[in-house]
């Protein structure tokens, strides 16, 4: 009996417990569709929810908040995106001050009704106000069909989502009372993860 209570334990160890399912991201309320379906969520720690996508175009869903929404969405392929919010310096109670891709100037240039490009920056973002948070003003819909990684030597790799290997890693920001500090509840990690069947 003591010999299956440890063969017992030893498997259970070995399968790592199931993530929470969720509707939506927990602080934002994000949403990811594909093929005009949405996609699984599950919500492994307290900021941070993955997408399990299938290497195709994608829509990421954003509430409408009111008439002058504004989300900034930053990316990169490691989570090094992730660490410079989390390790940024504490300004107060509950809220850090920006990372560098968030700062004053570093929205990255796009169409004014956007490209249909995820631009991955280490030092941008998209700026998503207006038609660039789609053509229906009362549902926010930004397509994404292809991938362009800008590194900081300045090379620019661009790929359709398609050829996408690995995760990419979001922060989703919206400044809900304007005082350019990420508040709790104002901000969230998203990680896209292509590993899902067609």
């Amino acid at each position: 009996m003591a010999c299956m209570t440890v063969l017992l334990a030893s498997a259970c160890a070995s399968v790592p417990p199931p993530q929470p399912r969720v509707q939506h991201t927990p602080w934002l309320a994000l949403t990811v569709e594909q093929g005009g379906q949405r996609v699984p969520l599950t919500n492994p720690a307290l900021r941070e929810t993955h997408a399990g996508l299938a290497r195709a175009p994608f829509t990421l869903v954003l509430p409408n908040r009111g008439e002058d929404d504004t989300y900034r969405l930053a990316g990169w392929q490691t989570r090094d995106i992730i660490d410079l919010a989390e390790n940024a310096p504490r300004a107060q109670l509950n809220g850090i001050q920006p990372p560098p891709y968030f700062d004053y100037a570093t929205g990255m240039a796009d169409t004014a009704a956007g490209s249909g490009t995820l631009m991955l920056n280490l030092e941008g973002h998209h700026h998503l106000a207006g038609l660039r948070l789609g053509p229906d003003p009362d549902r926010h819909t930004v397509f994404f069909g292809d991938v362009l990684v800008i590194h900081d030597n300045g090379a620019r790799v661009e790929m359709p989502i398609e050829d996408v290997r690995g995760p990419i890693n979001l922060v989703v920001w919206f400044d809900e009372n304007d005082d350019a500090i990420m508040q709790h509840g104002e901000y969230e990690y998203l990680v896209l993860q292509f590993d899902r069947a067609s």
